[in-house]
């Protein structure tokens, strides 16, 4: 294995095994990117004769491995936490920002993906693939709810994921949205393996929207009508294996004002249902350190043996990373992913 080296920027400070200027010394590192919150990092230098970060400074985290320098983590300082041997340094991620403010603005004929893009700017954050999604003849954003959670309901009525990568980058994508394929050998790179597949207790969206704009033109979209049909749609999808579930028993239901048209009632379902069928198997690999995964890469496991239980799982699968946790210690360089296919 290759000498992992890294090279880190708090602030001033600078933090390196490869310069010659050394402000502080590293004794661990973990860093964590995720599709189930903001992405943090958590810096320990060893005491000595420097000045303390400063809160709101930028963070900067590179590793390499022997396969080129990445800069696995992008943030601002958040916490300090100074004990007597050590100085903990915690960092928030570029979907941090957008916990911060609130946001007050109403869209009309917007895609989801421009009202995506909109809160992350308003953030000062940076947008990386913003998938279009659905066009909402209108979508409107009150005060109260942070940016971070108007972002992530939007997400979750339009069956995508919101994360963010190692340059600070947020993404607005679903599992259809693959990164860069990575390949690991079980026998050469694989330290630990687990995997699972259960049955989802929802399969499939059942969509229900308000509004006369399908039957009546969008000047008289805020018609109440009594029949919601045209402003409702049904997408079943399958459970594992081939049997096609009951609509009735095991379909989820949303409902949301927002939906206005039965385009977009059908679009969110078909998106919705997708979503769920992506998630049918989820496991966690750790693997020796590989910076050049995170979040929304596609994750390939060879070299399973034939009687490993979960050769029918995963063989030749394209696992969907959702949650990438790099740590530098006392166990060396290793990467944890948490997947879902």
């Amino acid at each position: 294995m290759s000498a992992v080296t890294h090279d880190i920027r708090l602030g001033a400070l600078r933090i390196s095994n490869t310069s010659d200027r050394v402000d502080a010394h590293l004794l661990r590192l973990r860093s964590e990117l995720t599709m189930d919150g903001v992405g943090v990092a958590h810096v320990v230098l060893a005491p000595g004769d420097y000045a303390l970060p400063v809160i709101g400074e930028e963070v900067s985290i590179v590793l390499d491995n022997g396969g080129g320098a990445t800069n696995v983590f992008r943030g601002d300082v958040r916490e300090l936490d100074c004990a007597a041997l050590e100085l903990r340094v915690a960092v928030c991620g570029g979907l941090g920002a957008l916990a911060w403010i609130e946001c007050s603005r109403a869209f009309e004929h917007a895609k989801a993906g421009d009202i995506a893009r909109a809160l992350v700017d308003d953030a000062g954050a940076t947008a990386g693939t913003i998938e279009a999604g659905p066009r909402f003849p209108s979508y409107v954003l009150h005060r109260g709810p942070s940016a971070l959670e108007h972002l992530r309901r939007l997400a979750r009525l339009c069956g995508v994921d919101v994360f963010e990568d190692g340059e600070g980058k947020v993404h607005f994508a679903g599992p259809e949205s693959k990164g860069t394929r990575h390949t690991f050998n079980v026998r050469e790179h694989v330290l630990e393996l687990t995997a699972a597949r259960a049955l989802p207790s929802r399969a499939g969206a059942t969509v229900w929207g308000e509004g006369a704009a399908s039957t009546k033109g969008s000047e008289r979209a805020h018609w109440l009508p009594k029949d919601l049909a045209s402003v409702s749609a049904v997408e079943n999808s399958k459970e594992p294996g081939s049997r096609t579930m009951s609509r009735e028993a095991r379909s989820a239901w949303v409902s949301d004002g927002a939906v206005r048209t039965g385009e977009v009632a059908e679009s969110i379902a078909k998106a919705q249902a997708r979503a769920r069928a992506a998630r049918a198997v989820r496991g966690a690999v750790t693997v020796s350190g590989a910076p050049k995964v995170v979040p929304g890469d596609a994750i390939v496991l060879e070299g399973l043996p034939r009687e490993h239980p979960a050769i029918d799982l995963l063989d030749g699968a394209e696992l969907r990373a959702r949650r990438v946790e790099h740590a530098l210690g006392a166990r060396g360089f290793v990467t944890r992913v948490e997947f879902a296919q």
